[in-house]
């Protein structure tokens, strides 16, 4: 009588494991890299590597709130219009690299807020997310206008939501001229080098695109090396 009850148990659960629906968490992969480096055509690449290891694939690209508009309404009530001209042009220009180095660091905790609540919206439903712009670019951006110091750089490093898997694109400046002739090559290559500085703070894939044939394949590679342990 035991066995049969025990038989019969086992029976129920091998049916119920079978019915039950195991959902993968999806993955987040992120690019980044100075504007011309060929971020979105990766994330494409990426998106047709992750729908080849089953999952459904959403492409975001995730900027930082416009802040701004509200900063001037703050900036115009603590500088009334009664100040002397000299002086309020003075005041002003103290306050506006404080004032909009404070919004742009508000501005970039938001960003990694939201974006971490959407990719984990997305994630849990066991969707791939692939952005083509992340939240280190708005940290290398930062760092390269002068908002943000060291300290302040790995604080604010601290609050991106860490994805799967991060790929750095490099390229070299006279490759990014050829397709981005507006920019000055000086320039661009300061920001490259602040991008570089974003390996201080996070595990980085680094793909150099002057190859576009041979970056593709070393993105499928790695994502298909990853996704051993999805």
């Amino acid at each position: 009588m035991a066995s049969r009850r025990r038989n019969r148990r086992d029976k129920v659960s091998e049916v119920l494991v079978q019915k039950r629906v195991i959902r993968r968490k999806g993955p987040v992969v992120t690019f980044s890299g100075v504007e011309g480096v060929g971020k979105t055509s990766m994330a494409l690449v990426a998106a047709e590597e992750l729908k080849r290891q089953g999952f459904r694939v959403r492409i975001l690209r995730l900027y930082p709130f416009p802040l701004k508009p509200t900063a001037k309404r703050i900036w115009n009530n603590l500088f009334p219009r009664a100040l002397p001209p000299s002086e309020k042009a003075t005041a002003q220009r103290i306050s506006a690299n404080i004032a909009t180095a404070l919004w742009k660091q508000t501005s970039f905790r938001l960003d990694c807020m939201v974006s971490g609540m959407i990719t984990r919206l997305l994630s849990g439903r066991g969707i791939a997310v692939v952005c083509d712009r992340y939240a280190y670019d708005s940290l290398a951006g930062l760092l390269y206008e002068g908002r943000c110091d060291e300290d302040s750089f790995k604080k604010l490093a601290a609050s991106i939501p860490a994805p799967d898997v991060a790929f750095l694109l490099r390229m070299k400046k006279e490759t990014v001229l050829g397709r981005r002739n507006n920019r000055d090559p000086e320039e661009l290559c300061a920001f490259q080098e602040k991008y570089l500085k974003l390996t201080d703070i996070g595990d980085f894939w680094i793909v150099d695109t002057d190859d576009s044939r041979r970056a593709k394949m070393e993105v499928i590679g790695i994502l298909s090396y990853a996704g051993r342990r999805w």
